[in-house]
């Protein structure tokens, strides 16, 4: 069996979708990936978590997530540079999203990549 990291809400970034009520972080110091406070929409509280986290600067679950808050905080430029450095990252794991998806983070990362573009095409 592949260990799992439990992701912020990236999966339902562009697809409008709810997070699920009291997610946990498992396989990482607790808060590392800011889930709580993604989830309670403190994006500021989420933000600090983040960037103190202990996990890996390039670690690319941290990355996506972190993208996740800077386009929620209008920061498009910031949210693409955060995801692409997660594709980018040199070693990618399997998670497991806030909605029960497993997916590699590479994956996720090139997938929001691929939304946000689709997004920006259509305006």
């Amino acid at each position: 069996m592949r260990g799992l990291w439990l992701i912020g809400a990236a999966a339902t970034l562009f697809a409008g979708g709810a997070a699920q009520a009291q997610s946990v972080e498992s396989g990482v110091p607790r808060g590392a990936l800011a889930v709580a406070a993604i989830e309670r929409g403190d994006l500021d509280r989420a933000e600090t978590l983040l960037r103190r986290s202990a996990l890996d600067s390039a670690d690319p679950a941290r990355l996506i997530n972190l993208g996740y808050v800077y386009q929620r905080q209008g920061r498009r430029a910031e949210a693409v540079a955060a995801w692409r450095a997660a594709l980018d990252a040199p070693r990618h794991r399997w998670i497991e999203t806030m909605s029960g998806r497993e997916v590699r983070t590479d994956d996720l990362a090139r997938e929001i990549l691929a939304r946000h573009e689709a997004v920006i095409a259509s305006r």
